[in-house]
């Protein structure tokens, strides 16, 4: 399944059965530590979700610009009533990216989070998504081309081409007969 537009998903592995959609309200509770991006992934056709692995990459600057390192950003599952830190595991840094892996119990609203180990607690209050990445498998239609019946045989035109030949030439026998005729008469005179 892949992810389009602006988004730091990059990869989504899904499992799960059912068909129907899943509606996620936009005003939530905030979360612990530095929020770097909230994004809600909607399933196009499955509404019961047993098991899903996301991968998303968070830029190195960004870490090193609020004083994280890898192990302190966590990918947060919203569900419905409160957020639940998911296992979030840290993987390669490639062209100033680094690349994370998450299993969730399900599609929903996401935060990728950076909390610091030793952080404080902090009091969660209501805050407003500020992005929206929606994952849905893109399925390509392409149509058919009707095939153009083969155009048929004019046999009338044809006909009437040829007749015309046949009629030319009729002509243009006579004509040079008639033609011989006249430039040669004692050739074409009866002995008397």
């Amino acid at each position: 399944m892949s992810v389009g537009g602006n988004s730091p998903v990059s990869k989504v592995s899904v499992t799960g059965t059912g068909i129907g959609g899943l509606t996620v309200t936009g005003t939530v509770q905030s979360l612990p530590g530095i929020v770097y991006e909230y994004f809600s992934l909607v399933p196009a056709r499955y509404t019961t979700i047993t098991a899903a692995t996301i991968t998303f990459s968070v830029p190195a600057a960004w870490l090193e610009e609020h004083g994280l390192s890898a192990e302190d950003i966590v990918l947060y599952h919203h569900n419905g009533a409160a957020w639940t830190a998911l296992p979030t595991t840290a993987g390669a840094t490639e062209n100033g990216q680094v690349t994370f892996t998450a299993t969730s119990p399900g599609f929903s609203l996401f935060a990728i989070c950076g909390v610091e180990q030793a952080g404080a607690v902090i009091t969660p209050t209501a805050a407003t998504t500020t992005s929206r990445a929606v994952a849905e498998p893109t399925a390509e239609q392409t149509t058919a081309v009707l095939p153009q019946p083969a155009p048929e045989f004019p046999l009338p035109m044809i006909a009437l081409v040829t007749g015309a030949v046949l009629v030319l030439a009729g002509a243009g026998y006579l004509i040079r007969r008639w033609w011989m005729r006249r430039q040669n008469p004692a050739l074409f005179r009866n002995y008397d």
